[in-house]
């Protein structure tokens, strides 16, 4: 076929142009069973895939992750199944639907019946490593399930009575690998986790990241970042945030000046945690694994500045709050594709795609598929189900080129229908039901009866204690409440 309509194969030069997986064959396709490689996640908290500059976004927020993805694949349609840490994390970690894991509340951890990543690496002989920035992706919630090393960095050393939580830098990571590298056992191979928190809130990058896009004039509520006391607020009067061009004295809003500062702000925030990258790369180079490792590079959500009246994440299942980037990264010596990929995909894939690359068994009760070029063709009809953070969630269905979304009554509103034609409305402005009430009517039936068969399974996550006041603290830092 011709190079316009396929991935092309490695080395040759990166293609910004739309390019897709089926039929590909390079010789060893990636779907050759590769032995027992090094795997090494790296996951960046929030990271927007409408933010990352490979992805179309034109500030050059992300260098490191450019120049890495043109070795590889990068997926431009990658969504993750829930807008928030809490779900998406052992969605990942189990290729499971949040429905099916049950993890979506705070008072759940997963439980031991699922089957991890790390569980199926370990069986298959390897070293386990895992280090977590953000709490709510933590032992207290089961994600350190299969795990031989977890750390959770956010865990402050203290000599006191009182545990101590921090915000983690991502400068912090390069330093772990370096210590994993010095401490395994060179005769199993390594499965490296590695879950940052930048570019989530606060938004608060140091210099020089900070400068990038900031308008030094800028002397707003938001000039050193978007900090809990302010996003506890937004959360408390329904999440909204209105932008105006002068709010009313005593209105809960904000001015154009401030969103654009609060976009740079983030934006500095990826920048800092780009360079962070470049830094655990070089750690894991000097660790003699980079060469030989498959590596994904990916995000738990996506992150809203307003495309539908909201900020950050949790909240709805629009676009915004679940595109996130996913990167391949292959061996050396391994022939493989590179480019970017159009096709549907979600980050339930990771794990089968990870386990078929090593010839290794996949669990019967998994929802993702491996990627394309790792199995057969996803084909034109994925569907990827998503919900919000609500214990009666906003729940979507998503194709290709349709989507549609069912939000239950709630705060004394109306339940309410929304379809979209992604094809001519890709930024979901138009309900298309608001024209037509059978709209996407079909698309709504199959949504309702997949939750619904999910609602009926048996309940396998288990309950945690509260969050001790530390946590909480914590917990409320990150513009989280319990």
């Amino acid at each position: 076929m011709p190079e316009s309509q396929a991935m092309r194969c490695h080395p040759t030069r990166w293609g910004l142009v739309a390019l897709a997986l089926f039929g590909l064959t390079c010789g060893k396709s990636p779907t050759t069973a590769h032995g027992k490689r090094p795997v090494v996640v790296i996951l960046f908290d929030a990271l927007s895939s409408r933010h990352i500059h490979h992805l179309g976004y034109a500030r050059e927020t992300t260098p490191t992750l450019d120049h890495f993805a043109r070795e590889g694949v990068s997926f431009a349609r990658a969504f993750a199944p829930a807008p928030y840490t809490l779900a998406s994390i052992p969605s990942l970690m189990t290729g499971t639907l949040p429905d099916r894991h049950k993890v979506v509340q705070s008072d759940r951890a997963l439980g031991d019946s699922a089957l991890t990543l790390a569980e199926s690496l370990s069986a298959a002989g390897y070293q386990t490593f895992a280090a977590v920035a953000n709490i709510q992706g933590g032992k207290r919630h089961g994600d350190d399930q299969g795990f031989e090393v977890f750390e959770e960095l956010y865990r402050a050393e203290d000599a006191g009575a009182q545990p101590q939580m921090r915000i983690v830098p991502p400068t912090a990571f390069s330093e772990v690998i370096e210590r994993w590298n010095n401490t395994r056992d060179n005769d199993r191979p390594p499965l490296y986790y590695l879950h940052v928190l930048q570019p989530h809130l606060p938004y608060a990058p140091p210099p020089p990241h900070r400068g990038l896009w900031l308008d030094p004039s800028y002397t707003g509520p938001f000039k050193d970042g978007l900090h809990a006391d302010q996003m506890l607020d937004f959360v408390d009067r329904g999440g909204i945030m209105r932008v105006m061009d002068q709010p009313p004295e005593g209105k809960f809003g904000i001015t154009r000046e401030d969103q654009d500062a609060l976009t740079a702000l983030y934006d500095a925030n990826i920048h800092y945690a780009d360079r962070a990258l470049s830094d655990m790369l070089a750690a894991l180079d000097r660790g003699g694994i980079l060469d030989e490792a498959l590596v994904v590079i990916t995000s738990d959500h996506g992150e809203a500045f307003w495309e539908h009246g909201r900020l950050a994440h949790n909240d709805d299942v629009f676009d915004e709050m679940l595109g996130v980037p996913l990167i391949l990264h292959f061996p050396k010596d391994a022939e493989h594709p590179t480019g970017i990929s159009t096709e549907l995909v979600s980050t339930l894939d990771i794990m089968p795609t990870i386990l078929a690359w090593l010839d290794l068994p996949l669990g019967s009760e998994v929802d993702g598929r491996p990627l394309p070029g790792f199995a057969e063709p996803q084909g034109p009809n994925r569907q990827l189900l998503v919900r919000s953070f609500h214990e009666d969630p906003t729940r979507g269905l998503r194709t290709a080129t349709e989507k549609v979304i069912f939000e239950p009554a709630r705060n004394g509103r109306p339940a309410e229908s929304h379809a979209f034609d992604l094809a001519t409305d890709p930024l979901e402005r138009t309900n298309q039901r608001l024209k037509d009430a059978s709209a996407g009517d079909a698309l709504l039936q199959e949504l309702k009866r997949r939750f619904a068969q999910l609602a009926a399974l048996t309940d396998s996550s288990i309950s945690v204690d509260a969050a001790s006041d530390a946590e909480s603290e914590l917990i409320q830092d990150l513009g989280y409440t319990e």
